[in-house]
């Protein structure tokens, strides 16, 4: 418990951190800088700042390469010469008529979670990240591996623990600069706990990537072409670059676990949205309405 309420603190003291570079920013014309350690950061909140930069600088910072430990070369981190030709195989299946067939997971996932919801009214507040991650982590894996999660079935929470763990560590390694010395890094019990629970996640979506290539390719002859079937962005990456084609293994587990890895942003921007949305009901009634 003492555990927990430490990195409580500590979260805390790092979502302060981010608002007082921001709030420098804003009195400074958009643009704050920050040393993390050695290393000099210049931040900035100017939108069209932000447009250029992300246009021309395409290489990632060295920073990343702690996500890169567990994604590989998944697209979000991955260097240009891997990024680029990856990116032409993704860009068609990331179309508005596939994300449009998602809905119906998205709201079958969101009735679920309402009904949970629903369930505590009348025992005081609750938080909103009680429920989130579930609803979120669920959805991700039907979407993306076409994987229908079972509500607080064992090996769902073990994945969601191993997801949770891997991914504090990295954003640790990140954010902290004496976690960063890969030699001094080796001698502390958080390598070895990122370590068995990368394998866990990996172990898991190798077998889900082997079982469809295998399907795809055993039904790919009888396919009858019903376009009423939705398909996962997995499998729509199989058929897309070919069954046996130009998307390996190796590739595939490196874009799910990407995918995957959206989880937390996608929780902490809905959690945002639902409390700005309690604030101002009117705004909340048009968007009900629509």
């Amino acid at each position: 418990m003492s555990t927990q309420v430490e990195q409580g603190v500590i979260d805390e003291m790092r979502m302060k951190a981010i608002q007082s570079f921001g709030r420098d920013a804003l009195k400074n014309g958009g643009i704050t800088h920050v040393w993390i350690g050695s290393k000099f950061y210049a931040l900035s909140v100017d939108v069209v700042d932000i447009e250029v930069i992300l246009k021309r600088s395409l290489e990632k910072d060295n920073l990343t390469r702690f996500a890169r430990n567990l994604i590989g070369n998944g697209l979000i981190f991955a260097p240009v010469s891997i990024w680029k030709p990856r990116r032409k195989i993704h860009a068609p299946i990331f179309s508005p008529a596939n994300l449009n067939k998602f809905a119906k997971v998205f709201t079958e996932q969101s009735e679920s979670m309402v009904k949970q919801v629903k369930s505590t009214f009348g025992d005081g507040a609750e938080p909103l990240w009680k429920y989130m991650p579930t609803y979120t982590f669920h959805s991700i894996c039907e979407t993306v591996l076409g994987l229908k999660l079972v509500l607080n079935g064992t090996k769902e929470k073990q994945l969601m623990e191993s997801f949770n763990v891997t991914f504090k560590l990295v954003t640790a390694r990140m954010a902290e600069p004496w976690l960063q010395l890969d030699a001094l890094y080796k001698l502390l019990p958080y390598q070895r706990t990122f370590e068995k629970n990368k394998e866990i996640l990996r172990r898991f979506v190798n077998e889900i990537i082997k079982e469809k290539r295998k399907q795809i390719k055993d039904n790919i002859k009888i396919d009858t072409g019903d376009t009423k079937s939705i398909k996962s962005f997995l499998e729509l990456h199989i058929v897309s670059s070919g069954v046996d084609g130009r998307f390996s293994d190796e590739e595939l587990l490196e874009e799910s676990l990407v995918m995957l890895l959206a989880t937390d942003n996608t929780t902490v921007g809905l959690c945002f949205t639902i409390c700005l949305l309690a604030q101002y009901p009117d705004v909340q009634e048009k968007v009900f309405q629509e």
